[in-house]
């Protein structure tokens, strides 16, 4: 009931801006009166790529100066400041390499789908430096770098970086002969300056709607586990056992040898955090690697960042990244109980705590196999698997309302700037 009052209230708060991001159907490909289209390459003042420090230079324990990753760029256009590494540099580095205030921020190397990301320096309050997959802008006085940064995360420009990307077989990149040919949309620099206020109105709105539904979400998340923890706790009368893993499920082995064909794929970007669901993006891909094969009723378990809780049963043949394990349950064990308790927070937090791995943290098959499972008679194992769906029901009617007013505040902040580069926000 809370997540809907808040799911309501916000409905209301984005209404009010959703007019002024209307689309307009009369629109032209000409630019606004004393708009112009110029390279970004006239407007940037420098351009700078990142410091290389290794893997093993950098910390956690703020010895040195904090080290912007790429991983500290979201999608959105901020920057993510609380899971900061920190490198030593001498002075001439820091000169160098520092982050100020509107410098502009390009994640130039990268996976395909995360090559691009941009975002702009905003409140650092001490000297922070950035890697190598990371090209710095910093523009003349002729522009806003808000004015810029708002363009970059807006849908046309993001679909005209898309057809610069160089990818490689592990790699994809954007190099800087084609950032700087990029073209941008540019007005008088006041007239810019005016937008920027007024986009930054407008998504303070929307946002603060965000915020609420995001705050439902984890209220339905806490929900979610205290039921799980409740659930694999025996009661009064029962006698429950416990075994290993590796005793109740046999993880497959079985691979996928391609041959060019077309597949149903779920990469570990498929599954959702938590929620053992699959995202609305999975589908048929040309397999073109080796892969894991599974099939119905198998679970599919993320073991790269195990703390994210990715794990779904299958409800379709198919195949899967090599970083997702393969579970296929015994008939000691329900897969749906089975299911349940891998998303539980004690085997998450379990998991997550006995990695390897700095960057690319991993839990093993071997750790894995011998983790105890709490096991009642399959009947209570049913029963208590009956308790969920009652129990998740509403909870996930909600989050899915949830989940789409969150795609709709996402696609009016595009709007937001689409119309803000059309000349019709203000």
């Amino acid at each position: 009931m809370t997540a809907t009052i808040i799911k309501n209230k916000t409905n209301a708060s984005l209404s009010s801006v959703e007019a002024l991001s209307k689309p307009n159907t009369n629109e032209t490909e000409a630019l606004p009166k004393s708009w112009k289209w110029t390279k970004l390459g006239e407007l940037i003042d420098n351009s700078l790529i990142g410091i290389v420090r290794a893997n093993d230079l950098q910390n956690t324990v703020g010895k040195g100066v904090p080290y912007l990753k790429m991983n500290n760029i979201d999608l959105s256009g901020h920057l993510q400041l609380e899971n900061l590494v920190y490198v030593e540099i001498s002075n001439d580095e820091l000169k160098k390499y520092s982050l100020k205030e509107n410098d502009v921020l390009i994640n130039t190397r990268n996976s395909y789908e995360l090559v691009g990301k941009s975002g702009i320096v905003e409140g650092l309050v001490r000297d922070t430096v950035f890697n190598n997959n990371i090209m710095r802008l910093r523009f003349n006085n002729d522009v806003s770098p808000k004015f810029i940064s708002y363009q970059l995360i807006s849908q046309e420009a993001k679909a005209n970086l898309t057809k610069e990307k160089k990818a490689t077989t592990n790699i994809c990149a954007l190099y800087q002969a084609e950032i700087y040919g990029l073209s941008f949309k540019i007005c008088e620099l006041s007239k810019q300056q005016s937008i920027v206020s007024k986009i930054e109105q407008l998504f303070t709105e929307v946002d603060a709607g965000i915020t609420k539904l995001k705050d439902a979400q984890k209220q339905l998340s806490h929900f979610k586990q205290s039921v799980l923890k409740e659930a694999f706790i025996p009661k009064d009368g029962e006698v429950w056992e416990t075994k290993k893993l590796g005793e109740v499920a046999i993880f497959s082995s079985e691979k996928y040898q391609p041959k060019g064909e077309v597949e149903f794929f779920v990469g570990l970007e498929h599954i959702e955090k938590e929620t053992g669901k699959l995202t609305d993006k999975v589908g048929e891909e040309k397999i073109t690697t080796i892969k894991n094969r599974f099939h119905k009723g198998d679970i599919l378990y993320g073991k790269l960042r195990p703390n994210l809780s990715k794990a779904i049963l299958a409800e379709r043949d198919g195949v899967c990244s090599t970083d997702i394990l393969v579970l296929k349950t015994t008939d000691d064990i329900d897969g749906k109980y089975l299911h349940k308790f891998m998303l539980s927070k004690t085997f998450v937090d379990d998991c997550s705590f006995n990695t390897s791995g700095v960057n690319l943290p991993r839990v093993s098959t071997k750790y894995l196999e011998n983790y105890p499972i709490p096991l009642p008679k399959i009947k209570i194992q049913q029963r208590i698997v009956k308790q969920f769906q009652e129990q998740f029901e509403v909870a996930n009617e909600i989050e899915d309302a949830i989940t789409k007013s969150l795609k709709e505040a996402e696609l009016l902040k595009q709007s937001i700037l689409k119309q803000a580069f059309e000349g019709r926000l203000i």
